[in-house]
C-alpha cells in the first residue's frame, strides 16, 4: 500500500510538472508579443500622418491607399523599438522631410532606412539600394 501511495504522489508531482511547463510553453509567447503590436500600431499610425503626406505631396503615391497598396513603408520591431524602412523613394529632400518630421512625432524609432527600388523590384532584399539610413535614437 505504501509503494502505491508514493507512486501515486509521485505521478502526481510529475502532471503538475507538465501542466505548469505547458501553460508557460503557451502563456509565455502570448504575453511576450504583447507589446508588439502596440509598436506596429504606432508604426501605422506614424506613416498614416508623417510618412505617407509627405510622400503623397512629394508625388509618389496618389492617397494613402495607394501608399500602402505599394508597400512603400515596412517596419520591425525589437523590444521597445522599431525600426522602419522606404521602398522607391530616392528623392533627397523627401528624405529629409520624413527624417526631421519623424524626430518630431516619435521617440521609438530607432532607425529609418530608404531604398531606391520599390519593395518587391529586387529578387531579395539584399539586392536593394540603400539610399539614406538614419539612426534617429
Amino acid at each position: 500500500m505504501t509503494q502505491f501511495f508514493f507512486t501515486y504522489r509521485k505521478m502526481i508531482g510529475r502532471l503538475k510538472f507538465f501542466i505548469v511547463v505547458g501553460l508557460v510553453a503557451i502563456l509565455f509567447p502570448i504575453f511576450s508579443v504583447a507589446g508588439s503590436g502596440q509598436l506596429m500600431y504606432m508604426v501605422h499610425d506614424l506613416s498614416d500622418r508623417v510618412i505617407f503626406p509627405i510622400l503623397i505631396d512629394g508625388g509618389v503615391c496618389k492617397n494613402n491607399k495607394d501608399c500602402k497598396e505599394k508597400d512603400i513603408v515596412l517596419a520591425t520591431n525589437s523590444d521597445d523599438e522599431v525600426f522602419i524602412y522606404v521602398y522607391g523613394v530616392s528623392n533627397t529632400e523627401l528624405i529629409l522631410k520624413i527624417v526631421s518630421k519623424l524626430k518630431k512625432e516619435s521617440n521609438r524609432v530607432k532607425t529609418i532606412t530608404f531604398f531606391k527600388e520599390a519593395h518587391g523590384e529586387s529578387f531579395l532584399d539584399l539586392f536593394h539600394t540603400v539610399i539614406a539610413k538614419y539612426n534617429l535614437k
